[in-house]
């Protein structure tokens, strides 16, 4: 439906997933920046999916709340 699977969109991954590899090893400034959490995590206590959070133990493991408690690491 979303067409993840198609020739493209894997090799856009496969390229990404080299220029990622290849900055770990040889810039790890630019692996950083490429793999770090974004600031601006989602705050999943304030969002409301249309049907209701069916999974609200989530929560506490989200980004943001990692985040908060000093428990999110620098990169994915």
């Amino acid at each position: 439906m979303l067409g993840l699977n198609d020739r493209e969109a894997r090799e856009y991954r496969v390229l990404w997933m080299g220029i990622i590899s290849l900055a770990k090893q040889h810039d790890p400034g630019l692996y950083h920046r490429l793999m770090r959490y974004p600031d601006d995590l989602p705050d999943l206590v304030r969002l409301r999916p249309p049907s209701g959070n069916l999974r609200t133990e989530g929560i506490a493991s989200s980004a943001l709340a990692l985040r908060k408690e000093g428990k999110l690491p620098e990169t994915y």
